[in-house]
């Protein structure tokens, strides 16, 4: 019964390290993509984007150095 156990051990290690060893690296390189492009000359910087809740396609982005803090959006 022992060895039973031995081997049902050792074959569930080895479809743990199998499975393991699948997993893609985390952070893999990629080339970056351009999802949009902010055109508005008041963006100098760019340090976050949110999308609106409430319409497509609107997003609003900040800044948060070299400047004033503020939120820029649609006029």
């Amino acid at each position: 019964m022992g060895s039973r156990i031995a081997v049902t051990v050792a074959l569930a290690a080895a479809v743990v390290a199998t499975a393991v060893a699948l997993v893609p690296v985390a952070g893999a390189y990629h080339e970056p993509v351009e999802y949009f492009r902010l055109r508005d000359p008041q963006i100098g910087e760019s340090s976050g984007v949110a999308s609106s809740s409430r319409r497509d396609g609107l997003f609003f982005t900040h800044n948060d150095s070299g400047d004033d803090a503020r939120v820029l959006g649609p006029r």
